[in-house]
């Protein structure tokens, strides 16, 4: 027992222990570097790897060996808490910050006050005192002069504008803001940031104004325009972001192939960075991409993606729009039970988010507005139950199909087993059977010479092939024969039991069968053809005859005769 705590213990406290000397081992060997390339380095390395960016901040902090340089620290550590933090830790470091920065008349102070109305925006959600704390930013940044400050807290307020939904004011803000990146050097970072915000702006101002073709035109241009400096930087998050703006603008325009295209580049994009609600932004997009191709199946699959983005409380007017569309997409598939539980889903969440404010009412798309959800919800019931009825049709009318099908079968099987036994009864009766039998009848008027004459004459007329003639009539035959037809049709019907016509017909039957038997290339004819050869006018008469003389039809018969000749 006490061999298995141990073992425990030393299993939970080796990872810590190895991290421990991993984090030491990289503060031994960062020792070197000074506080303004520690800065640096932080910069660089937190859009792509956060966690290993905190190494370089918690040396920074150590190595700060002013009062500057701890305020800088601090403000540093703040804004990494407020992107992957807590809005704890994130506070406490923009408090000492401040506590640093209060007495001081200096710059600092102005970029104190700009994170913390950076954190009461971001984590709050306070805006009143994130607009509060930046006139402060921007007073102390006019008071000196710094142009740097003067455009992050004029940029900062911008977007705020936009989040309090004042479009066009934010707009003003960001095309001001260009103007003095277009002159003024600043770094990257900033002018990169302003350039998003354009595409963004002009974009999310397009929705409420689709009327507007050239909006789509100015995010395109300010979209472009920073996809081409952040490539250059090879800003693997700056360039997911942008490829994502020309998506959306690509989808609008209904250039699905592009938007694709464009999504795609800024998954690859995200693959690297991992940002996972823009990830789960793109697989929506893609899912309407689909949707609107008639591919239902692509459509769920990036839709259901895009779901745990939705659930974030930030998101949450979006999730009725992802409801709706996942009924569509299974409405498309044919599958209206799914269908009717997500429209009840869309109609639930937008009931409950639904309020006064023209702002949410401009936000939710028209075509999932309440009055239309509800009318689509009591259609997709209805079309569900008339599917479930018709499956239940379905479902009887194929265990009668199924009984009919088993009885077709168990009486073709039978059948067939009937035409067997004649077949067989046929060939028999072929190998035994050598000409028409003679019945004994009494005597009648013509003498008895001359009727075994007659009967000798007909016996080497059924060996014969005369028959075949179809012109064979009676006075034909009894010319033949050198005897009137009256004699010879007396001498048939008396002797051989039928009347001549049915006697000619069973002369070419019999001829026929033998035939077919006997002569594989004689079976390869059609059937009229056999008919004809047979002394029969066509393939009709032939068959009718050929079925009540041997109980087959001719085609029957010549299957069988392969199907033995093939054993």
């Amino acid at each position: 027992m006490k061999k298995s705590i141990l073992l425990l213990l030393l299993y939970i406290l080796f990872p810590l222990y190895s991290f421990s000397q991993v984090t030491h081992s990289a503060s031994d060997s960062l020792a070197q570097y000074s506080f303004a390339q520690l800065a640096e380095k932080y910069e660089v390395t937190r859009k792509t790897n956060p966690e290993s960016a905190k190494i370089y901040l918690n040396i920074l902090h150590t190595k700060a060996s002013s009062k500057k340089e701890q305020i800088t620290a601090f403000l540093k550590m703040c804004h990494h808490e407020i992107f992957y933090g807590t809005k704890e830790k994130a506070f406490s470091y923009i408090e000492s910050a401040y506590d640093l920065a209060k007495d001081s008349a200096t710059i600092q102070l102005g970029y104190v006050y700009e994170k913390k109305g950076y954190y009461y925006y971001a984590k709050e959600r306070d805006h009143d005192k994130a607009l509060a704390n930046y006139l402060k930013a921007l007073a102390i940044a006019e008071k000196y002069q710094d142009k740097l400050l003067l455009i992050k807290v004029e940029h900062k307020i911008g977007a705020l504008q936009y989040t309090l939904g004042a479009i066009d004011k934010a707009l003003k803000s960001y095309n001001a803001l260009y103007k003095k990146i277009e002159t003024d050097t600043i770094p990257y970072n900033l002018r990169v940031t302003i350039l998003k915000s354009l595409g963004n702006a002009y974009l999310r101002n397009y929705s409420f104004h689709k009327e507007q073709k050239k909006l789509l035109d100015s995010s395109a241009f300010f979209t472009q325009k920073g996809l081409q400096i952040a490539s250059q930087k090879k800003d693997q998050k700056a360039i997911a972001y942008f490829e994502y703006l020309l998506g959306i603008a690509a989808f609008i325009k209904e250039d699905y192939t592009t938007a694709l295209t464009h999504f795609d580049r800024s998954q690859n994009a995200n693959n690297v960075i991992k940002v996972q609600r823009m990830l789960q932004d793109i697989y929506f997009h893609k899912g309407k991409i689909f949707l609107a191709l008639q591919q239902s199946d692509s459509a769920i699959y990036y839709i259901k993606k895009s779901e745990p983005y939705f659930e974030d409380a930030s998101k949450k007017l979006n999730q009725s729009s992802t409801y709706a569309l996942l009924s569509e997409s299974y409405e498309l598939k044919g599958d209206f039970k799914n269908a009717t539980k997500y429209a009840q889903l869309a109609y639930a969440y937008t009931e409950k988010l639904f309020t006064d404010n023209e702002q949410t009412k401009a936000s939710i798309d028209q075509k999932y507005s309440l009055p239309k959800l509800e009318k689509r919800i009591h259609s997709l019931e209805e079309t569900l139950q008339n599917t479930s009825q018709k499956k239940t049709n379905w479902y009887i009318f194929s265990l009668i199909l199924v009984a009919l099908l088993v009885s077709v079968y168990v009486f073709s099987r039978r059948r067939e087993q009937r035409m067997k036994v004649h077949f067989n009864e046929l060939i028999q009766n072929l190998e035994t059977k050598e000409s028409i039998p003679i019945k004994e009848t009494k005597k009648f008027i013509v003498s008895e010479k001359k009727v075994q004459q007659i009967l000798v004459a007909l016996e080497k007329f059924e060996k014969g092939d005369l028959f075949l003639k179809q012109d064979c009539s009676l006075s034909f035959l009894a010319k033949n024969l050198q005897t009137n037809t009256a004699y010879l049709s007396k001498i048939i019907n008396d002797y051989k039991s039928q009347s001549y016509t049915t006697y000619i017909t069973n002369l070419r039957i019999q001829h026929a069968v033998n035939r077919l038997k006997n002569d594989p290339r004689f079976r390869a004819y059609t059937i009229e053809s056999i008919a004809k050869e047979s002394g029969f006018k066509n393939a009709k008469p032939f068959s009718r005859a050929f079925k009540k003389a041997t109980k087959l039809y001719p085609s029957v018969f010549i299957k069988n005769l392969e199907n033995l000749e093939s054993l």
